[in-house]
């Protein structure tokens, strides 16, 4: 799991706010310290912060509340588990692809704060290109299987870590 306000996922979209499955709250209404959602790191599912760590608590808090992989407990298991849906050769994700991005930006999860790297992420994703042997140090393929949106949510999130990234 990784809290985080910037990541495309798949859930509930009303009015453009994403929408908690829990308590049916948009992340809009969250305070903007708080971190507003926590995208799982196996499948992209989303829920606000508080009812994840209410559903953590539970007796099948271990495991995804949607594709019930067992959630992630260190730093290394949370990138393994991304680089799985950021880099598959078979079908690559517009929301892994992003999120991974983040975390080499932010330098989160044990990565190296490497903007450059995040900006070639995006990019190849949205070019189709392999991206995978520099963060993996594996082919990750074309990236086919994804929708139409993703690369041009992917191209945007380009341009704006291209013009930070560039000025280094």
């Amino acid at each position: 799991m990784s809290t985080s306000a910037s990541t495309a996922a798949s859930n509930d979209v009303v009015g453009g706010d994403i929408v908690c499955p829990f308590c049916v709250d948009s992340v809009a209404s969250r305070s903007p310290d708080d971190a507003p959602f926590t995208t799982m790191v196996c499948c992209g599912y989303r829920c606000c912060t508080p009812c994840f760590h209410r559903f953590q608590k539970s007796s099948v808090g271990d495991r995804c509340p949607l594709c019930r992989h067992p959630i992630p407990v260190t730093d290394a298991d949370f990138v393994r588990v991304l680089r799985k849906s950021a880099l598959n050769p078979q079908q690559r994700h517009g929301w892994a692809v992003s999120l991974l991005a983040e975390w080499h930006t932010n330098g989160l999860h044990g990565l190296p704060q490497d903007p450059r790297r995040a900006v070639d992420l995006l990019r190849s994703f949205c070019d189709g290109r392999d991206a995978g042997a520099d963060d993996a140090g594996t082919d990750a393929g074309g990236g086919e299987g994804r929708s139409p949106s993703d690369p041009l949510v992917c191209y945007s999130l380009c341009l704006l870590y291209t013009s930070d990234a560039a000025d280094d």
